[in-house]
Order: structure tokens, then C-alpha cells, then sequence
């Protein structure tokens, strides 16, 4: 799928989202990283049928969302934007000077195609589930940023969608907001709904994410597992905790070995050391023996998804990643894909 915004007599043209293919599978959880301009906001929109692709197709399920050679289909369309739900991290999303009965209102007549009576009993199940029913007539400009995202939220689950979309979920909201949100989407996971999440939070992604796809200029340069991405790193981390203080030459040796650092403990001193091989973790042993220090433990870290996410965005050029980053499942391995983005043939 591919996205050219046209420039002018003096504006080049801009390619936004460069030649991607992405399936999500039902029931699985993707987060969207990329730094700032890397098309995700292009692709979240295409997806949402708000922009139409250059070329390809986008399929919620087995319908067409999108494609280059029909209309898009947008969120007050009929058919697939029933299927699909999106919430805005941002003030988009809701009206603020209506209450939260007033706003599900508002967008379930839009969105939902249910008689009152149904939707009104589809409301009362959401501000029940989401914890709203205290603030049900509070103007939605009146809540805290925690309550505004379940709020969100909820306007995003009014049509009961297979398919959520969520645009920075977490922007904004403290500690305890984003545990409650980590907690509520856990639920639609195992309620059998797909999450397409697009944020910057990284430890947000991995605590619930299923798999992860970074862009970056506009092309999908790596979508895995957290797991399959770290597998494929240059380099290991280990920390090595000593007992007492390092001094003298011992250090300087140390500092001088690449990515090591040191850290000063109460009674001792902690290392922490990414080495392409086990013979860089014994020379660094050799300097501690050789200095008397006393190891207390040695122990191999497991790398997390914001050193993945530097080492592929920062440590390597577009043109030099290996395509073994992006892994499609072979079809039939689950079921159907809920959104596929598929470039033209």
C-alpha cells in the first residue's frame, strides 16, 4: 500500500507510506512505532478510511475498507467502519461540553444503527464496564485526562467494533491512568477484539502488544515479536554486580571497552555490558580478576523493546535491515487477518 500526498509547482511530492503490506490477525494485539514523520499517522488514517491510498486496498475482515480505485469508506459510512472502532489520544474525540451519556448518545446514533432502546442499554453495559457511571452527567471537559481516555474510549467501543484502532492512547496519562488502560484493553483482548495501537510509549507496547511494527520513512521496516526482534541484535547485555569499590587503572580499562557502563551501589558497583560475543564478557571478567574484585553475580539481560527499537530505527540504515525483521504468518496459521494493508500487485 502506498500513500503519495501531490506537491506543488515548487513542492515535491511526498510519499507518507511507502509500498507496506501488514496483516493483524484476529484476536492479536500489534503496537505501531516510528519516530515523528514515519507515516503512522498516514497509515492509521487509511486504515480508519479517513484517507484514501495511492495504490493498494485495506480490509477490515473480508471488506474492502479503502483502496486506490474506490471511495474511502469513513467512520459514518455502512459496512466495514461498523467493524472497526477508533480512539483518539487526543481532544478529537469527544465533545466537551457534553456529559458522557450525551457524547455515547451522539456517536452511538451515528455509528451504531441501533434503536434507542438497544443503545441505550449498550451505553449503560459501557459506562458500567469503563467505571462511568459515577460521572455519567459531568461534561466531558469536567473529567480528569484518565476518565477523558475511558471515556474515549467507550465512544470507540459504542458499535461494538471487531477492530479497535487507538491513536497515542496514553498521551497525557499518569502512572495509575495508564495501568487502569493497560488493564481495560487486556480485556477486549480476551473479549476476542483486535488492537491496532499507534504510540510512543514503549513500555506500553510491550506489556501489551502481541507483535510490534516500527516504520520509518514512510516503509514497515520490522514486524515481529518483541521477542524474534531482540533475537536478531548485534549485541548482548549483561550486568555483573561487584562487591566493594573499583579504583585506579581498573576503571579506565573498563570505560574503555565499548558499551560498558558503570554504576556506584551502596557497598558495591554494578556493570552493565553489551558485547557481540562471549570473548568481549571475558575480557571484562579478566580486568575484575585481575583487579581482585569480588563478583557477586553474573547474569544475562533480556533486552527490552526500547533498546530494540534504537538499534533498528538508530544503529542501522534503512537500506541494511534484513527482511527476516518483517515476518508475515503464512496463511492459514490463524484466522483470517482483521485488518490486512496490502500493496498493489
Amino acid at each position: 500500500m502506498t500513500k503519495v500526498y501531490k506537491g506543488g509547482p515548487r513542492v515535491p511530492d511526498k510519499v507518507a507510506v511507502d509500498n507496506l503490506s501488514l496483516d493483524v490477525m484476529r484476536g492479536e494485539s500489534v503496537c505501531l512505532l516510528g519516530p515523528n514523520g514515519s507515516g503512522k499517522t498516514t497509515l492509521i488514517k487509511m486504515i480508519a478510511g479517513l484517507v484514501t491510498p495511492t495504490r493498494g486496498v485495506i480490509r477490515i475482515g473480508a471488506m474492502a475498507q479503502a483502496s486506490s480505485h474506490s471511495p474511502v469508506r469513513g467512520p459514518g459510512s455502512r459496512g466495514a467502519p461498523a467493524r472497526l472502532g477508533i480512539v483518539s489520544g487526543d481532544s478529537r474525540s469527544l465533545y466537551w461540553r457534553l456529559t458522557c451519556a450525551q457524547n455515547l448518545q451522539y456517536f452511538g446514533t451515528l455509528r451504531s444503527g441501533r434503536w434507542w432502546r438497544a443503545l441505550s442499554r449498550r451505553i449503560d453495559d459501557l459506562l458500567q464496564a469503563l467505571g462511568l457511571a459515577g460521572v455519567l452527567h459531568l461534561p466531558a471537559g469536567d473529567l480528569s485526562r484518565g476518565l477523558q481516555q475511558r471515556l474515549a474510549l467507550a465512544v470507540g467501543l459504542i458499535s461494538d467494533p471487531e477492530v479497535l484502532i487507538l491513536d497515542e492512547p496514553t498521551s497525557g496519562l499518569d502512572v495509575l491512568a495508564v495501568t487502569g488502560l493497560k488493564e481495560l484493553l487486556r480485556r477486549l483482548l480476551a473479549d476476542g477484539r483486535t488492537l491496532f495501537i499507534a504510540t510512543h510509549d514503549m513500555g506500553f507496547s510491550e506489556a501489551i502488544s502481541d507483535k510490534v511494527a516500527i516504520m520509518q520513512e514512510g516503509r514497515l521496516i520490522a514486524f515481529d515479536t518483541v521477542l524474534g526482534l531482540s533475537r536478531l541484535l548485534k549485541t548482548q547485555s549483561y550486568e555483573i554486580l561487584v562487591d566493594g569499590n573499583l579504583e585506579g587503572p581498573e576503571v579506565q580499562r573498563l570505560m574503555s571497552t565499548p558499551l560498558v557502563t558503570i554504576d556506584t551501589l551502596p557497598g558495591g558497583v554494578r556493570i552493565a555490558a553489551d558485547v557481540e560475543d562471549i570473548r568481549s564478557l571475558y575480557h571484562i571478567l579478566d580486568i575484575l580478576r585481575q583487579s581482585r574484585a569480588s563478583i557477586l553475580s553474573l547474569a544475562k539481560k533480556e533486552p527490552n523493546l526500547e533498546r530494540v527499537y534504537k538499534e533498528i530505527v538508530g544503529g542501522a540504515g534503512i537500506g541494511s535491515i534484513p527482511g527476516s525483521l518483517c515476518r508475515r504468518d503464512k496463511a492459514g496459521d490463524r484466522d483470517a487477518g482483521a485488518i490486512s494493508a496490502l500493496s498493489a500487485g
